[in-house]
């Protein structure tokens, strides 16, 4: 199982209230105002989805929506 980039959005608008105008495939990271206790949240919750596995320091500041869906699919294909 995959996971999707409408799961990624879904949990940042539902558990962590990010505005859904302020989130993009584009958007990075860093510009979510995640601190690092939130970004590791963020991880463990993607986590939660059957067939994702994706560590901690997958969630990096740097990298896009988009970017986050690429590895977490890949590595559930």
């Amino acid at each position: 199982m995959s996971m999707p980039y409408e799961l990624i959005v879904g949990v940042l608008v539902e558990k962590f209230s990010v505005p859904p105008d302020r989130i993009a495939p584009e958007t990075v990271v860093g510009d979510l105002d995640l601190d690092s206790l939130a970004r590791l949240e963020f991880a463990e919750t993607l986590r939660e989805y059957p067939g994702t596995e994706l560590a901690d320091d997958e969630v990096v500041p740097s990298m896009t929506l988009a970017a986050l869906a690429v590895p977490a699919e890949e590595k559930t294909a």
